[in-house]
């Protein structure tokens, strides 16, 4: 182990390290606290293989960040380190903190597909069931279109992602009500509630059973649903009311 000071430029972040984007938190205020008190505890890092970088963090991304923001020197810890190892030092660094269901669930879904654990000894690092680490891996299995509109996935629970993931199979009606929903998704709605907004969204409320719902194309567009007081279009549908007035006319008379 070597504790040295480095430059922060030329330091890269491990690509299946944790914590996303959202859980930066005010990188400035830390540089600043950085700047007045210094680097209390060193990064964890290795070698880097990319030629463009010296070393890659382990642990420890947003004093890297801040450090790199204030363009101060980086204090660091040097290990050879496998991904293996790597893994296993940012599950222990990451017990200490306040992470995300979200960022756990992507990480260990990047651990797992890049080889580096397996279910078994992951499940074993994190001291958590099989069952409890596949409701975390099921954020990576939910369309990113979904994320992408709900943005900040701090509030989103593993059990709420396990809802998700199952309603986006039933098809795209469904990702596109999940894609409605996103902001009670982002605000930390329960799974229950999760399911009858998604319900909502889909029929409006319209709950007999032996009505279609949804009118629905070939290809999984849905461009009408049947809700309370009558029949309502999709907004992307380009709809000639004089056309569409001429077939209702005739299927009546008819």
């Amino acid at each position: 182990m070597e504790v040295i000071t480095v430059n922060p430029r030329e330091c890269t972040r491990w690509p299946l390290a944790d914590r996303s984007g959202f859980e930066f938190g005010d990188l400035h205020s830390l540089a600043e606290d950085i700047k007045k008190n210094g680097q209390i505890e060193p990064i964890l890092a290795r070698p880097s293989q990319n030629k463009d970088y010296k070393y890659e963090v382990i642990t420890g991304s947003r004093r890297w960040k801040a450090c790199l923001e204030a363009d101060i020197p980086l204090i660091a810890i040097i290990k050879p380190l496998t991904d293996a190892r790597a893994a296993i030092a940012q599950i222990k660094e990451n017990q200490k903190l306040s992470l995300s269901d979200y960022s756990k669930g992507m990480s260990y879904s990047g651990l797992i597909k890049g080889n580096v654990l397996t279910i078994s000894e992951l499940s074993q690092s994190l001291n958590c069931s099989k069952a409890k680490l596949h409701n975390f891996l099921s954020f990576a299995k939910v369309p990113e279109e979904v994320w992408n509109a709900v943005g900040n996935m701090a509030k989103v629970s593993s059990r709420a992602a396990v809802t998700i993931y199952s309603l986006s199979k039933k098809g795209l009606p469904y990702i596109q009500a999940l894609i409605e929903i996103a902001e009670e998704i982002k605000n930390g709605a329960g799974s229950n509630t999760i399911e009858k907004l998604v319900h909502d969204a889909i029929t409006g409320g319209y709950n007999s059973n032996n009505e279609e719902k949804l009118i629905t194309l070939t290809n999984g567009k849905v461009i009408a649903s049947w809700k309370k007081g009558g029949l309502f279009f999709s907004k992307n549908v380009n709809l000639d009311r004089d056309k569409f007035n001429a077939v209702l006319i005739k299927f009546f008379e008819d």
